[in-house]
């Protein structure tokens, strides 16, 4: 299961990709 931390770490990776852009 995801906890709190892993998603807040996949939000964060994720927002850095789409600013990348």
């Amino acid at each position: 299961m995801l906890t709190r931390r892993s998603m807040i770490y996949l939000i964060g990776l994720i927002r850095e990709l789409h600013q990348s852009r």
